[in-house]
This record gives structure tokens, sequence and C-alpha cells, in this order.
């Protein structure tokens, strides 16, 4: 029961970079065993992460200008509950590619993930296997079908990807410059934001290279899923649609 966020903003105001510390701080319901983000700099990822509520997080390490690289913020979020050790805080990250995930992988022994999943383990936090599986260029919705989650995806190129199945929440809110991600509709409502909208399931969030919001369900040859199957589960239309920011 994590809350996770992400932010893709050119040029944010001030204002966005308390908007964002505050969707951030309503998260912390979610989860006050640690917390964490990760914002891209200079084409690298740099990342804070306490055991700690994000109020204190924030009250240590503001969320300002200093986050932004030349005009834009990339940056991911997560407010963790624990059922085991404070150990291996999120986000999880490598050079090229930082993660906040929320949901479960696996329950089974981390020393097993390698045989059973075929990938590098990176540590024994079982939301390392969505970074182990981007890494190997697999996308985590078709590697681990049985799991549950909600992920935001940063690169340190300043990107950011944004999806989730059925069996986690996950919100996006538009504005002019960008947009916002956080796990809940209410993190939005209570920072006075009301036009957020329900991220499709199995759909992948990203920002094109025209500045365009986009959204579609992946298909892959190496990661297959039964995506009529997974669409009927889910009662929403899935239109695919594109908008288009200043």
């Amino acid at each position: 029961m994590c809350g996770i966020i992400g932010a893709e903003l050119v040029s944010p105001t001030v204002e966005q970079l308390s908007l964002i510390s505050n969707i951030f701080t309503n998260l912390q319901v979610r989860g006050q065993h640690a917390a964490g983000y990760s914002f891209a700099y200079g084409e690298a990822i740099q990342t804070v992460s306490k055991s700690c509520s994000v109020e204190n997080l924030l009250n240590e390490y503001p969320i300002t200008k200093s986050c932004v690289s030349g005009d834009k913020l990339a940056f991911i979020g997560h407010a963790r509950y624990s059922t085991s050790t404070l150990d291996f805080n999120q986000p999880i990250e490598s050079d090229a590619i930082a993660i906040a995930h929320n949901g479960v992988i696996s329950q089974a022994d981390s020393s097993t993930w390698g045989e059973t999943f075929g990938v590098d383990v990176i540590n024994p936090n079982d939301s390392s296997l969505i970074l182990s599986a981007l890494l190997a260029n697999r996308e985590p919705l078709y590697k681990y079908p049985d799991a549950s989650m909600a992920v935001v995806e940063l690169r340190a190129e300043g990107r950011i990807r944004a999806y989730r199945n059925n069996q986690r929440p996950l919100w996006w809110a538009e504005f002019e410059n960008g947009v916002i991600y956080a796990s809940t509709f209410d993190s939005f409502h209570r920072a006075g934001i009301r036009h957020a909208q329900n991220c499709y399931p199995y759909h992948i969030y990203e920002i094109d290279q025209n500045g365009a919001i986009i959204h579609d369900v992946p298909r892959t040859e190496n990661d297959k899923v039964d995506i009529n199957s997974v669409i009927r589960q889910d009662i929403q239309p899935k239109p695919f649609f594109m908008r288009k920011f200043k």
C-alpha cells in the first residue's frame, strides 16, 4: 500500500514545486516507514531517501529549483509501508533508470529470483525486479503478469514513464507544461487539483519528443500476455489519445 508520485514539467513554477511537495506529503498516509525521491540532473540521477515520513524527508531535503535540470523537472518519489526491514528503500536506481513501485512482484525467497525470472537480482527488495527487467529491455507489465504494480520510471535523460495493472491505483493530472502522477485521487484533491484522471490499466503513459502526452497498450515479442484477457478484466474504455502542451 505504498504511495508513489512522478512529475515531468517544463519550466516548473515555484507554485508547482510546492504542489508536488503537497501531493507527495498527502501520500504519506500510504506509508510512513520510509520516504525517498529521485530527480534527473545533468543526465544523471540524484536520489535521497531516509527511514522517515515524507514530511520529515521534505523538511530536510525540500523540492526546490535545485531539482530542475536546465528548464525541466523529471521527478519520482516513494512513501513506503514496510512489512519487513527498512533496508533497500525506494526509489531503486541504476545509472540510467530509477523506479518507484507500489505493489508486490514476488514473495518468494530472493535467492530464487534469478532462476525463476531469468534476471539479475539487484537487491532483496522485490521492487528491484522491475528495474532488473528494464535493464534487460523487458516491459515489467509483461515480464511479471502475476504481480501487482503501479510504477513511475525516471530516465537519466529526464523522461518519465508511468503504468499500472488493475491491482494497484495510479492517477494523472495534466498541466500546460507537463504532467504529474500520483497513487490516489485524494492526494490530488487535498492539494486542490480536481482534474486528475485514472490511468488505464496496462497502458504506458509518457511524453513524446514533440511534447505530447500519449498512452497505449504496449506489445512486445519477448514478453507476451493475452491482451484481450487483460482488457476484459477492466470495464473502462481504452481509447488512445494525444494531448499537447505548450
